[in-house]
Order: structure tokens, then C-alpha cells, then sequence
């Protein structure tokens, strides 16, 4: 989910846990407050861990919501944004809104298109075999590197029949800083045919709420080309 409706889930969950807290402060206080003695040994003690017990959840839950969205690395995009794009029509040109799509990467970890909306995302389709790819990759690994800190994802989906290739095409570049999807053959070949994929290196660059922006050779992506999107 976008960083909006993590805000919106974050709130709900504070609102609830706050009246939690609220109720059992309420209730420790009240039985401190009418003992017969008014001492700290006449306190309802599970009252009071009912209250830090609560608040201490509380914290957990805001903190895994925040560092949950964190670790993505996209930033938020506002729920206009992403209204807009959900009218856009799903393609494989510019100015179509991308199709979403799951592969997993080389340590087997599923990464879904939709998982890194907020950022600006290139997919580029290669391959070892593929001779300018050994080109275009160590291009986009350069922009991926300058600008890694405005969100910019580089994921390549690898479209050779073996690990193995891959594995020395990895090597042979220098291990670039792109994201390799891969899972088989047959799965990476069924979304190169959803992206209309004829012809490689081929790469798309898609804005933070899911539009396609470029649709082309690697080589043209340039500062300035991502500069509109940041």
C-alpha cells in the first residue's frame, strides 16, 4: 500500500489504542483514588500494567507501520496522484498506466511492481547474450547510483533460460546496482509479453504513481529525461 493509506492505518490504530489506554488509566486511577486508604499498596496493579501494557503496544505498532514504509525507500504520493493514475488505462506505452506484476529475485524474495509505487521505477528487460545489454546496464547502474537518494529503483528482468547466465553476467559487469528478477524462463517471459517486449534492451521508466513515462532503449534515459519525474 502507498504511504497514504500507511498514515491513514497508523491513525486508526493510534485512535483505538488511545481510547485502550484512556479506558484503563481511567480505571487504575479510580481504584487508587476511592481505596480506603489512599496508599500506593491499595493501587490495582494489573490496572496499571493493563495501561503501560497498552501504551507500550502503541509505540510498537506506530513504529513498525513507520519502519515497515521505510524500508521500502518511495516516498509518500498523495491520494490525487494515485486517483488520477487508477483512471489512466492500463498499457505498455507512454502515457499508460504500467501493469502490475510479481517476480522474485535472485534470493528468491517476491518483488511486486505495485510494492514500490512512490518511486520512480525503471524496468529494463536484458539478457547475457544480449551484447548491448552489457552496455545498458552499467548506464542505468550509473543513474541508479546518483539518484538512489530520490527514490530511483532500477529493477532488470532477465530474460535468459539459465541462472547460471545470469550469474556470469552479474560478474562480468561488476555486480551493478539493479535488481535482478528473474524466478524462470517461462515467468519472465509472460510479463515481457504483457510489456509487448520484441526487442532488448528495452527499458521503461514509470513515475511514482504508476504512469509510464519512457518506453525505449536504455541509452536515451538521461538526467535530464528523469529530472520532470523527481
Amino acid at each position: 500500500m502507498g504511504g497514504w493509506w500507511c498514515v491513514v492505518e497508523a491513525w486508526g490504530t493510534f485512535h483505538r489504542s488511545s481510547l485502550c489506554c484512556a479506558h484503563f488509566f481511567h480505571e487504575a486511577v479510580e481504584t487508587f483514588w476511592y481505596s480506603e486508604r489512599g496508599t500506593m499498596k491499595n493501587v490495582d496493579v494489573f490496572a496499571y500494567r493493563r495501561v503501560i501494557g497498552s501504551a507500550l503496544t502503541l509505540l510498537a505498532l506506530v513504529v513498525a507501520v513507520y519502519v515497515g514504509h521505510a524500508a521500502v525507500g518511495c516516498p509518500d504520493v498523495a491520494r490525487v496522484s494515485l486517483e488520477e493514475a487508477a483512471r489512466v488505462p492500463e498499457g505498455a506505452v507512454q502515457g499508460t498506466r504500467a501493469q502490475d506484476f510479481t517476480l522474485p529475485d535472485l534470493s528468491g524474495e517476491p518483488v511486486s511492481l505495485s510494492d514500490l509505487r512512490g518511486c520512480v521505477v525503471a524496468i529494463e528487460f536484458w539478457a547475457s547474450w544480449c551484447i548491448p545489454c552489457w552496455t545498458s546496464v552499467g548506464h542505468l547502474d550509473a543513474l541508479s547510483r546518483r539518484h538512489e537518494d530520490r527514490g530511483f529503483v532500477v529493477l532488470g528482468i532477465s530474460l535468459d533460460r539459465s541462472l547460471e547466465g545470469i550469474q556470469a553476467f552479474l560478474e562480468g559487469t561488476g555486480h551493478p546496482e539493479i535488481r535482478v528478477l528473474w524466478g524462470s524462463y517461462a515467468e519472465a517471459q509472460r510479463v515481457a509479453r504483457v510489456y509487448e517486449i520484441r526487442a532488448i534492451p528495452r527499458t521503461l521508466v514509470i513515475d511514482r504513481s504508476g504512469v509510464i513515462r519512457y518506453a525505449g532503449h536504455p541509452g536515451r534515459i538521461t538526467d535530464e529525461l528523469l529530472a520532470p519525474l523527481w
